[in-house]
């Protein structure tokens, strides 16, 4: 999920209120080259107010106007806890945060629906589906900024104005290392990380050039088996909400006289959770990322996105394919059993799998995926070689939630993928002139009715 960032105005109504109010999205070119037209965005009715999009750290609701050519309106309310604790404590830090002007902006996150890319090497997003509204320290909109502070007394109706400056530490995070639309979080302690690091003469990750830098080997960025889903209709259901569906198709029959009304069977419920989440450490040299190109910005991009997606992708499989049971001999047994609605139905599939199904009859199938048998075929790595499973997309339920990026210049590393099982010693990075920056993708999916997995020879 992306992320956009934009101005503010706070008004505070008898303290109790704790109301905020402003423009979520502005059609403003950002500090990494974006721009998010407010015309094109989508929202439901009510959506979460998250501190910095982490979805472990709601502070209170939000509701958005009408969207304009100038942005998208919206009124929030940070929630007052009465009952001692750490929620109580999370809000009224949140509140007193947004007062004392140490919060000055805000943060749509969305998911792209429409987008294509700007001469600037950035992003035109035209279309978007908002999920949830930040609050954050460090907007990397121009616009983003509190605007004014105003506070109304209950008993004169006084009202009283402090002007803000607008804050430009977006600047010197794109200095160090633009993560394009996440803030970098300086951590105190990390615990892993599973690959060395990578430098400006590593051959295996990019070549040296003569004078200008380096020019990396950027991998393919592949959506996520959930994203997909998404795109075939699977409902994207918000997170920690019960559900309730029927997991078959259900048929009424025809009636005679004085005949009974036949049974069906009830629905099952379920609910998605928010902090199922999925991470990763990856190690750099300074000497790297101290030559900040778009070029090495779209390339840490690409491999800390790929490592999310990679690890959804493995859980999302894995709940496949204990779902599917034994594997059917041939196509036709896995239509003959499949007791979803073939109509809503997709094949997922390795590549190598993919590859073979390709024939006279089936010209539009290969490694990228395609169609087969007409229904429509998804790629994934993490399919197991020799299987195809055959699912319906939309009795599949995902949750589609943000990927966020932490940075790190002091922490100590083990540089081992089993952190807790490694003898080495932890490295220091200020040391080692590294900088680490850890990946952490929040997701979740839920089969609501059962998939039918297929052996391809």
């Amino acid at each position: 999920m992306n992320k956009a960032f934009s101005a503010i105005e706070i008004k505070a109504l008898q303290e109790d209120r704790r109301e905020i109010e402003g423009v979520a999205s502005t059609p403003t070119v950002d500090r990494v080259g974006d721009v998010v037209e407010p015309l094109g965005l989508s929202f439901q009715g009510d959506a979460p107010l998250l501190l910095n999009h982490d979805h472990s750290q709601p502070v209170g609701t939000v509701q958005f106007g009408r969207p304009t050519a100038k942005g998208l309106p919206f009124k929030a309310r940070i929630a007052k806890v009465s009952e001692p604790g750490i929620v109580k404590d999370r809000c009224d830090e949140a509140w007193h945060s947004v007062k004392s002007g140490l919060i000055k902006g805000v943060s749509i996150g969305f998911r792209p629906l429409d987008a294509k890319p700007l001469g600037n090497g950035g992003t035109r997003y035209t279309k978007g589906d908002v999920h949830e509204l930040s609050l954050v320290a460090i907007p990397a909109n121009p616009d983003a900024s509190i605007t004014a502070f105003k506070s109304v007394d209950a008993k004169n109706t006084t009202t009283k104005e402090n002007h803000m400056k607008k804050n430009t530490v977006a600047d010197q995070i794109r200095k160090a290392i633009s993560m394009s639309h996440a803030e970098a979080v300086l951590a105190a302690s990390v615990e892993k990380d599973a690959v060395p690091a990578a430098t400006a003469t590593g051959s295996a990750l990019v070549y040296p050039a003569q004078q200008s830098g380096v020019t990396p080997l950027t991998p393919q960025v592949t959506r996520s088996l959930i994203q997909m889903l998404a795109d075939l209709g699977a409902p994207e259901m918000p997170p920690n909400r019960r559900t309730l569906t029927q997991p078959e198709n259900l048929c009424a029959v025809e009636l005679a006289e004085q005949d009974m009304y036949p049974g069906a069977a009830p629905g099952t419920a379920f609910v998605l959770s928010g902090m199922r989440r999925f991470g990763l450490l990856l190690g750099f040299s300074d000497e790297l990322l101290a030559f900040a190109s778009d070029a090495v910005v779209r390339w840490v991009e690409a491999v800390l996105t790929n490592a999310a997606n990679n690890a959804t992708d493995a859980a999302v499989i894995a709940a496949i394919q204990a779902a599917a049971g034994t594997a059917q001999a041939s196509v036709g047994a896995a239509f003959d059993v499949f007791t979803a609605d073939l109509r809503t139905a997709c094949w997922i599939g390795n590549p190598a799998t993919l590859g073979k199904l390709q024939d006279a009859a089936n010209p539009n199938i290969g490694p990228r995926g395609g169609t087969y048998k007409t229904l429509p075929a998804l790629s994934v790595l993490a399919a197991p070689v020799g299987t195809l499973f055959l699912l319906d997309a939309a009795r599949t339920a995902v949750f589609d939630g943000p990927q966020e990026v932490a940075r790190s210049t002091e922490a100590s590393l083990i540089l081992d993928s089993d952190p807790a099982n490694s003898s080495l010693a932890p490295v220091n990075l200020f040391h080692q002139n590294m900088t680490a920056l850890r990946v952490t993708k929040y997701a979740d999916a839920h089969l609501m009715s059962a998939p039918v997995a297929v052996t391809v020879a």
